[in-house]
């Protein structure tokens, strides 16, 4: 929001910054599809990394664990084919944009 406003009083007295965040970031996406495609992006305002996968606090701040189950899974799956007496491997295709692993402990509920 700091980038956006200069008066921080305004925003928390009229602006809600999830629901801006939300309809900018699906404006940037919908500039492709425009004539202004090229000319302009609004995708300057955002840190990406930050929004999508790290602890953005306007969106809860979840978003490094939301994979968790996916990761204890490929972490048990992995376990249990080393653990074979021909090991093996298994391929996994899915569309998880973020897997994140901070700390080893990090998966852990």
């Amino acid at each position: 929001m700091e980038s956006l406003f200069n008066d921080q009083n305004y925003v928390a007295t009229y602006i809600d910054p999830y629901t801006i965040s939300q309809q900018l970031f699906k404006l940037a996406g919908s500039i492709q599809n425009t004539d202004l495609s090229g000319k302009m992006s609004l995708y300057g305002i955002f840190t990406p990394w930050y929004i999508q996968c790290g602890p953005y606090k306007v969106n809860g701040g979840k978003q490094p664990y939301s994979q968790r189950y996916l990761l204890r899974q490929l972490i048990n799956d992995a376990d249990s084919c080393f653990q074979l007496e021909h090991p093996g491997a298994q391929l996994r295709y899915g569309y998880e944009t973020c897997l994140l692993l901070r700390k080893l402990d990090a998966y852990k509920e």
